[in-house]
């Protein structure tokens, strides 16, 4: 007695074309994402890398500020040596008596410039200074 197994054809044959076509969307699905995240990841970690250099800077050039016999500065800009891109900049942002001496309220901010033209801040600080003291700081060295 013999016995013969007959199976569908499809199951011999392996895949069809749509299972083909479907695992081929699939996997470019999950490539298409992955490369997304990386891509998004890289912007983020320069982006944390730019801002914690723009607090290093401003630290820095308010420490220089402070020894300057002048004082702190009012309304300046610059550039800040090794970073193309990067530059200070301070504002008023007010001007109050502060126990009966008139101040400026200045904000100190690093910004940096966008091929497009535009700019982003990456770092202020907001300090006080005494409004009679009106002088232009050192260019920034590291």
């Amino acid at each position: 007695m013999t016995f013969t197994t007959t199976r569908p054809r499809r199951l011999l044959q392996g895949f069809t074309l749509i299972e083909v076509v479907v695992g081929i969307t699939l996997f470019s699905t999950i490539v298409v994402s992955v490369l997304l995240a990386i891509s998004r990841f890289r912007v983020a970690a320069t982006e944390v890398r730019d801002r914690n250099e723009a607090i290093k800077i401003a630290d820095q050039l308010m420490s220089q500020w402070i020894d300057l016999p002048a004082g702190l500065p009012g309304v300046v800009a610059g550039p800040i040596v090794g970073h193309d891109t990067m530059r200070y900049q301070t504002r008023q942002l007010d001007r109050r008596p502060i126990c009966g001496v008139w101040c400026d309220v200045m904000r100190l901010e690093i910004v940096q410039f966008r091929t497009n033209g535009t700019y982003k801040p990456l770092a202020s600080i907001e300090y006080v200074r005494r409004d009679n003291r009106r002088t232009a700081p050192r260019p920034y060295q590291p």
